[in-house]
């Protein structure tokens, strides 16, 4: 806004075209899920270690024998899938990690499809490992049930509206 004479008022906006308001960068909330994807791989990688030791030619056979008292015939597509799985969103949370240090705009959409997917992957393998005979609803079972919702709950919000996202990684930024 302009005061007469082409000086500027005290009203004048100091916003600058191309240019972003707010906080921008790592910072603030930003950087808990920062944090997160660091550590993401550890639990898919553990989860791995448990599910190739289940796999070991011995106890294979116990678990996909149907003479066997170990026998389910979940066991046979339940534990190479789950093997997979963990697989894909360890590769997955790596990739996004690098993205999200160079700012790419495509970040904010594919850390959300990344919270989104655990959280399907946790509720199905959940859902399937119940049907087994055996199946104990642990505390551990109920911690990663209530980690992987609470993170679609409070993360995938904040990626598509956050400011701060938004001047991070981009106008564009967000579920689109």
């Amino acid at each position: 806004m302009s005061t007469g004479g082409g000086e500027a008022g005290p009203a004048r906006a100091l916003v600058t075209p191309g240019r972003t308001t707010g906080p921008s960068g790592i910072g603030g909330w930003l950087l808990l899920p920062a944090f997160g994807l660091v550590f993401a791989p550890v639990p898919a990688a553990l989860e791995m270690l448990e599910i190739a030791k289940l796999m070991t030619p011995v106890n294979w056979r116990l678990l996909t024998d149907p003479a066997s008292q170990a026998y389910h015939p979940f066991y046979v597509w339940l534990l190479p899938a789950e093997f997979a799985l963990n697989g894909a969103i360890l590769v997955f949370a790596v990739a996004i990690f690098v993205l999200f240090l160079r700012k790419s705009p495509r970040t904010p959409n594919l850390i959300c499809a990344l919270y989104i997917v655990t959280a399907i992957v946790v509720v199905a393998d959940t859902v399937l490992a119940a049907q087994i005979p055996g199946f104990e609803w642990d505390r551990r079972t109920f911690r990663e049930l209530g980690r992987a919702i609470a993170g679609v709950a409070i993360w995938v919000p904040y990626f598509v509206l956050s400011r701060r996202v938004r001047n991070t990684f981009g106008v564009n930024a967000g579920l689109s």
